[in-house]
């Protein structure tokens, strides 16, 4: 009866030596079992050591999130944002990274669509729950100009490097920036397109990352292959795909796929939550 008070008390947010995480609230009819399992996970949380972000000023807490998943075809998922909650295969980015600062509420799902709203004050970003490392990652999205949208694979510490794909690119809608790097330094692109992508349709941007003997990383933008690189490569362990919209204005994601392909060279790994970025 303790725990299932001090439940009711603690699960909309719990604070790490002050730091605020806000944790999901359970079902009505979860079972008394369940609850005090949640209690005892919030408990485990606030008793977590702080650590140093490598490329941020802020002070993060850490708390596991999140499997691996580079089994193959069978690991990988669709999402084509039904009416109704976030779907939990996705975590929200609250307060301030290294890819900046994001407001949860900036975030919602409706007329099967994921928006994603940024302000001068904060931006949108959500990120999968697990981790993928060899697959495709692709974003279906429509973008008004004033908004840079970002797809991004990263660790949660990004001294493994990361890959991302950008629009605009430098200058304007019709460039795309395609990116890769790795703790010593970067591969950059940025690709001049036939017609700006700010257009008021929906466009595909798209990146395949092959861990092979031979390792790359392939750019595509609405279908057409644009760019491969295999200088400045990431680790080969998993990571998280980002969507982050930053600027002002809103941007609407009409679907986002992860096709894993499962290549020898992938490590598995599980999520290391660095709060307050990601919130389950």
């Amino acid at each position: 009866m303790v725990k299932r008070l001090l439940l009711a008390l603690s699960l909309s947010a719990c604070s790490v030596d002050g730091v605020v995480l806000v944790l999901p609230e359970p079902p009505m009819d979860a079972g008394v079992e369940e609850q005090d399992a949640q209690l005892d996970a919030v408990i485990a949380l606030d008793s977590q050591p702080l650590l140093d972000a490598r490329e941020s000023s802020v002070v993060e807490a850490a708390a596991p999130v999140g499997g691996c998943r580079v089994g193959g075809a069978s690991d990988g998922f669709y999402d084509s944002f039904p009416d109704g909650p976030l779907d939990a295969r996705w975590l929200i980015a609250d307060g301030t990274t290294s890819l900046g600062t994001f407001a949860r509420g900036n975030v919602s799902v409706a007329s099967s669509t994921l928006w994603l709203t940024s302000t001068s004050q904060a931006g949108a970003a959500i990120a999968t729950r697990d981790l993928f490392a060899s697959a495709t990652y692709q974003v279906q999205l429509r973008v008004p100009a004033g908004v840079e949208l970002a797809v991004w694979w990263r660790r949660d510490d990004e001294a493994d490097g990361t890959i991302d794909i950008t629009t605009p690119g430098q200058g304007d809608f019709t460039r795309v920036r395609m990116r890769t790097r790795d703790a010593r330094g970067s591969s950059e692109n940025q690709f001049m397109l036939g017609a700006p992508l700010n257009d008021g349709s929906d466009h595909i941007l798209r990146f395949d990352r092959y861990n092979t003997n031979s390792p790359s990383v392939r750019f595509w933008v609405d279908d057409v292959s644009r760019w491969v690189t295999s200088a400045s490569l990431p680790t080969n362990r998993a990571g998280r795909l980002w969507i982050v919209a930053t600027g002002e204005g809103v941007v609407r994601i009409t679907n986002a796929f992860i096709t894993p392909f499962g290549n020898a060279g992938d490590a598995c790994t599980d999520g290391e939550l660095r709060g307050p970025g990601l919130i389950p």
